[in-house]
């Protein structure tokens, strides 16, 4: 397992879900990938990658509250992979999410 040169980012299911709290359910936050098999991992997945942590973090803000949602709680309208990054489980976009 080699370490990548720049650290990428992917969207994960939100951590408060995994603790209780299922509002969560459908939110996306970023989860880091660091070497070359934690990116072989999410790219079989389905899931997408960024070079960049802002580009990451814009994306992840549209897809969370995008026009259907109300109030605070976000709900991405992807799914999620059965394989995990850091524990979560990778984001599978919807055809509807924005290009990555």
């Amino acid at each position: 397992m080699a370490k990548l040169p720049k650290t990428k980012y992917t969207a994960v299911r939100h951590e408060a879900h995994y603790l209780g709290n299922h509002q969560f359910a459908k939110c996306v936050v970023h989860g880091a990938i660091t070497t070359d098999k934690e990116l072989e991992r999410v790219q079989k997945a389905g899931g997408v990658v960024f070079d960049d942590f802002i580009e990451a973090d814009d994306w992840f803000y549209k897809v969370n509250y995008h026009a259907e949602v109300e109030g605070l709680v976000a709900r991405a309208r992807g799914s999620f992979s059965k394989s995990v990054l850091e524990g979560q489980h990778i984001y599978i976009p919807a055809k509807e999410d924005p290009s990555a």
